[in-house]
């Protein structure tokens, strides 16, 4: 049997919500050189019941490990048996033909780290504003040779990710980026394909407000150019679905919006000064 040709890995906590909606789609793939390996962190609902009803239905496989992304994400690649690895969030959406054109693009152009554009999972304007400003950021990222990919849509062959030790587990928040800037000093480029597309949760955004998430991440990204890796919390950006059911949005103040304003500017001064 030749070797498998993608390792599709799902870091899980607490998504009964959405992970049964991800793994119908993986069972729509209209190709089959595919494993799944859903890396679970002690869910409390039903996340590894829904999980094991497909196993009848994928070739899949269910670890439980302690919680985190990081984490999570390494332990499915430690069994993994494809020449790829394919990250995908929980809450995401794949067409049915979305690792059957992954595997004719990387055919035909080569390489070793992919992602690819999104869409959002709602037609709202905010919403398809977002996805937008997300995909022209990862194209803007790589002409810059500051390459950003997303953990939720990450696509990376096995030899470049043993390279370079694959995710820090040590990083609390934007190892993605991480991995992706080492991958690339590392000698693997990225290449961001405009299909197939992937649909993105926007649940994060809705839950928190846009403007709030935006600012964090402008925040992360001013951490990551000026100080590095992020490995202590400066912000709350926790993982897994329960935290969308009681989450509370909190009332803004004027002095914190202030702030995160300046946390904007200096990000884009920061960029700029790296850049040039």
């Amino acid at each position: 049997m030749d070797k498998l040709f993608f390792s599709v890995i799902i870091p899980t906590l607490n998504e009964e919500k959405f992970i049964g909606r991800l793994l119908t789609d993986l069972v729509k793939q209209v190709s089959h050189d595919f494993e799944v390996i859903v890396v679970d962190g002690n869910s409390k609902d039903k996340t590894t019941s829904i999980v094991k009803d497909y196993q009848v239905k994928l070739p899949l496989k269910l670890l439980v490990t302690e919680k985190g992304v990081s984490r999570q994400r390494n332990q499915g690649v430690k069994v993994a048996q494809g020449q790829y690895l394919v990250f995908l969030d929980a809450d995401v959406q794949v067409p049915k033909n979305f690792l059957a054109q992954l595997r004719r693009k990387i055919g035909t152009y080569g390489g070793d780290l992919f992602t690819t554009y999104i869409k959002p999972d709602s037609r709202l304007v905010a919403d398809r504003a977002i996805a937008q400003y997300i995909n022209w950021g990862v194209a803007i990222s790589i002409l810059l040779e500051k390459p950003m990919v997303g953990g939720y849509n990450f696509i990376v062959s096995q030899k470049a990710f043993a390279r370079v030790n694959g995710f820090d587990e040590r990083i609390v928040h934007s190892e993605d980026i991480d991995l992706s800037m080492r991958l690339h000093k590392a000698g693997f480029p990225l290449t961001l394909f405009k299909s197939p597309v992937v649909t993105f949760s926007l649940r994060r955004y809705r839950a928190e407000g846009r403007i709030a998430v935006l600012r964090k991440l402008a925040q992360a990204g001013i951490h990551i150019f000026t100080v590095g890796p992020i490995t202590q919390n400066i912000f709350s950006y926790p993982m897994g679905g329960a935290w969308y059911k009681n989450f509370k949005k909190p009332k803004i103040n004027t002095k914190i919006k202030t702030l995160a304003n300046q946390y904007l500017k200096q990000f884009k001064k920061a960029l700029l000064e790296e850049v040039f």
